[in-house]
C-alpha cells in the first residue's frame, strides 16, 4: 500500500519519504519509495520527519476506529493529512484543506492539496486532546466507576 501511495504521489512529481519499521520474520523487496528499517524510530528521529515533511500519510489497519497518533501528530504540528480514514470526516477539527481522504476526496486534487498552505487551527480545537485534558477525562471516568 505504502509503495502505491508513492508510486501515484511521485507520478504528480511530489517529493515523497515513507519509513516503514520491518515486522520480523517477513522479507521485503526494495521499494522505490519506501525506506525499510530494522528498528523502530526513536521519537526524536519521528519529531524530525515530521517538522520535514508538507503532509503525513496515516494508513490504518482495517479494524482501528478512532483517532491515531499520527492525526494529532499532523494536528499539533500543523500538517495536512493525507489517510484512509473516512471517520476524520466526522471530528470536530476536520478541515477538507488539513485532511485528503483516500477514497472519498477527488484524487485529481491531490497535488492542490499537498502544495497549498496549510490552513491554521484554532487552539481550542485542539484542547481536548491536549496532554492535561486526556488526564482529567481519565479521572472523571474512574471517579464515574468508583461511585
Amino acid at each position: 500500500m505504502l509503495e502505491k501511495a508513492g508510486q501515484e504521489l511521485k507520478s504528480h512529481d511530489l517529493r515523497v519519504q515513507f519509513v516503514m519499521v520491518a515486522e520480523r520474520g517477513l522479507d521485503y523487496s526494495t521499494p522505490a519509495t519506501v525506506e525499510i528499517v530494522q528498528q523502530e524510530l526513536s521519537y526524536p528521529k519521528n519529531l524530525d520527519l515530521i517538522n520535514r515533511a508538507r503532509c503525513l500519510l496515516e494508513l490504518t489497519q482495517s479494524n482501528q476506529t478512532g483517532l491515531t497518533i499520527r492525526c494529532l501528530e499532523a494536528l499539533f504540528f500543523g500538517k495536512k493529512l493525507i489517510t484512509d480514514n473516512p471517520l476524520v470526516r466526522q471530528l470536530p477539527f476536520y478541515r477538507p484543506d488539513r485532511f485528503f481522504v483516500i477514497g472519498f476526496d477527488d484524487p485529481n486534487r491531490i497535488v492542490e492539496f499537498v502544495t497549498a498552505e496549510v490552513p491554521p487551527i484554532a487552539n481550542a480545537e485542539l484542547s481536548a486532546y491536549e496532554f492535561p485534558n486526556w488526564i482529567r477525562q481519565f479521572e472523571v471516568a474512574l471517579m464515574n466507576v468508583s461511585d
